[in-house]
């Protein structure tokens, strides 16, 4: 069983790490063909599509995921093909509603809220794919619960291909017809990508589908479990969606005010939220893997009352994501600058990168902290913590991006985050109890990652003297760096990292 569950965490590692890549390059090549306006409309735009993205799942992933694996431990498959029916039920409820409501809202977020127009036709387009978004998230959380990471992944980067080939088609054949044309090509290609993630679920389902049946279609059980565990997720993802839209509102029309134009806004937000934050959320890669595996597992050895079982599988989650985030965030730290200026040809957003980079650790822990407290059958706690970091950060944004422009608002964000995760963490310690043993852990990797840090600054800036080849020593700066970290962590990797 342990080797299943490392296989399906290093899978959808794998998986994200595939689709991160490709998406990586695919947003490389948006940049400079598509332009920095279209890219920061679509990036202004995406906070209100995101809304209603978290109305039409209403967490229904992280509930039929829990459902399903309590079910299977207690051995009840009838139970399970209820969960199943009931959820894909309230999904297309949610999905319909979700989808009535931004077409019919399209032109009011654009005007209003966003003010700008050019945005309308991608809200119209991309409405469709609320329903099918609705009914992927059940069948996800599905093959979650029942631990077949295959399918999930086989969806996963089936959609993202679909989803990049079909936009640089679109691109393509909308370039130079401006930039609300160009977003509407994006928003089409979010459609056919869901579309064909949906469809693989479809495919792969009769051959796992439970082996019993319970008398009824649907369960009222079942269905105040999914209510009970899917409202405060789905509170928690709408806080975030709603704090990724006053985001979108705060930080342009802040800049705005001190004499900013349209564009220079929408230049900087693209820069600060499509550039610098895409580089930083690549650790998230793993941890959203470590934190999609963790929640069964937790829930499981809770079901049983194994709270042992559960503080170890939470402990050494925790243990890999400050081990893999820490060296990137010093990478960040130091080379940001360099780094965007190769890849996105914007040092400027290099140096946001750099205070993103300090909220790092505590950015995420965030899903680490979620996942276990869900499992713990606490999903009221992440919606607070949500509530408390989304009001922090609110307030820094409204106060800090009039005093340092778009540098504030960077340091607004990193407030919230740390806020976020320092409760979250503060909340599974109450329950499990494993500070005392992650602290020394904590203090090693830390050291280790100013080691790093200041190592791939020190052979960057030798490298680039003697080549003046900026990838080559970025290169040798990151290599050099992963052998002194791995070095100085290397004598305690097994006791704080292997399974138990």
């Amino acid at each position: 069983m342990g080797n299943r569950r490392a296989t399906n965490t290093l899978l959808l590692a794998a998986t994200n790490v595939f689709n991160r890549a490709i998406g990586f390059a695919y947003r490389i090549v948006l940049i400079r063909v598509a332009g920095r306006e279209a890219v920061g409309l679509w990036q202004m735009m995406i906070p209100s599509y995101f809304l209603f993205r978290v109305l039409a799942s209403a967490g229904l992933t992280t509930a039929t995921t829990r459902l399903i694996a309590e079910s299977r431990a207690k051995g009840g498959q009838a139970a399970v093909g209820q969960v199943f029916r009931t959820a894909i039920l309230v999904a297309l409820g949610f999905g319909l509603t979700a989808n009535a409501l931004l077409f019919l809202l399209s032109g009011f977020l654009a005007q209003q809220v966003l003010g700008d127009p050019r945005t309308t036709l991608a809200f119209l387009i991309i409405a469709p794919s609320l329903p099918l978004m609705a009914l992927s998230a059940v069948f996800r959380g599905y093959f979650q619960g029942i631990e077949e990471m295959k399918v999930v992944s086989t969806s996963l980067i089936l959609e993202e291909i679909v989803y990049i080939a079909s936009t640089l088609a679109l691109i393509a054949y909308t370039h130079n017809r401006g930039p609300g044309l160009l977003i509407a090509g994006l928003a089409a290609g979010s459609v056919l990508g869901e579309l064909v993630g949906l469809g693989v679920y479809l495919v792969f389902y009769p051959w796992f589908r439970p082996r019993a049946y319970g008398l009824q279609a649907i369960s009222s059980q079942a269905l105040r479990g999914i209510f009970h565990i899917s409202l405060p997720a789905t509170g928690s993802r709408l806080l975030n969606s709603l704090s990724q839209v006053t985001q979108s509102i705060i930080i342009p029309s802040r800049l705005r005010a001190v004499g900013w134009t349209a564009t220079q806004a929408a230049v900087a937000y693209g820069e600060l939220t499509g550039m610098a934050l895409n580089l930083l959320f690549i650790p998230s890669l793993f941890t959203v893997a470590m934190a999609t595996a963790l929640l069964p597992q937790v829930t499981a050895a809770v079901s049983r009352n194994n709270w042992e079982q559960a503080k170890l599988v939470f402990l050494r989650t925790l243990n890999w994501t400050a081990f893999l985030s820490l060296p990137a965030a010093a990478l960040f730290i130091s080379l940001g600058e360099p780094l965007c200026q190769l890849v996105f040809g914007s040092p400027y957003a290099g140096r946001l990168l750099a205070l993103l980079a300090w909220g790092g650790l505590l950015l995420y822990t965030q899903q680490i902290a979620t996942a276990t407290l869900q499992g713990l059958g606490k999903p009221n706690l992440p919606l607070l913590t949500s509530v408390i970091g989304t009001l922090g950060s609110a307030c820094l944004l409204f106060t800090l991006t009039p005093i340092w422009q778009i540098k504030g608002a960077a340091i607004g964000l990193v407030g919230g985050w740390a806020l976020t995760g320092a409760l979250s963490l503060l909340l599974v310690q109450i329950y499990l109890r494993y500070w005392q043993e992650f602290w020394p852990w904590l203090v090693r990797v830390i050291l280790a990652a100013i080691m790093c840090g200041y190592t791939a600054k020190t052979i960057y800036w030798h490298l680039l003297a003697n080549s003046g080849v900026v990838w080559l020593s970025l290169l040798g700066a990151g290599l050099g760096a992963a052998i002194i970290y791995l070095l100085v962590t290397a004598s305690s990797l097994r006791r704080h990292l292997a399974p138990k």
